[in-house]
């Protein structure tokens, strides 16, 4: 809390305080988390891992991002938490990921991945994924700030037959 008053003063001297008014400091800015996205592969057909990992100072207790491919050449699979959102009920659908407990289980400070994630090789090519739309919020319900890490995700494409020259 801060407090201040007004005078005035001249040759006659300083005038009497004006009536003092106090105010308090707006709240500490919201904490900061910042999400990473691994670089995997795999073939046309075939799924691949990766990994969306977090770094956070503070706890966190549910998170909500699209994952996307651009281009769009992979679809999720599967996702599963880690040891870290363990209690957590994780969701996809369509690239958007929801993860929250309803027992009040947080992700607690660190670094380390938090979901894993078989992804399917679509078209052949090389993507960047990213996650957008990030939602993330503390155990008291308030909003964090999360920041996102791309990474890159290619599919190689399929060569049928042999491939010596015998």
């Amino acid at each position: 809390e801060y407090c201040y008053y007004v005078t005035a003063e001249n040759v006659a001297g300083e005038s009497s305080p004006s009536n003092t008014d106090c105010a308090t400091s707006e709240e500490s800015p919201p904490s900061t988390v910042t999400f990473t996205v691994t670089d995997g592969s795999t073939a046309v057909g075939a799924s691949g891992g990766i990994t969306i990992d977090l770094e956070n100072e503070d706890p966190v207790a549910g998170f909500q991002f699209v994952l996307e491919f651009d281009p769009d050449i992979a679809s999720i699979e599967s996702v599963l938490g880690t040891e870290r959102t363990a209690g957590f009920t994780i969701s996809e659908n369509n690239g958007f990921i929801v993860g929250f407990s309803l027992s009040g289980d947080v992700i607690e400070s660190g670094t380390g991945p938090i979901l894993v994630l078989d992804v399917l090789g679509d078209t052949p090519g090389v993507a960047e994924s990213c996650l957008d739309d990030i939602v993330v919020s503390d155990p008291d319900a308030d909003a964090m700030n999360g920041l996102s890490e791309c990474g890159q995700f290619v599919v190689n494409d399929v060569i049928l037959g042999c491939m010596d020259e015998s």
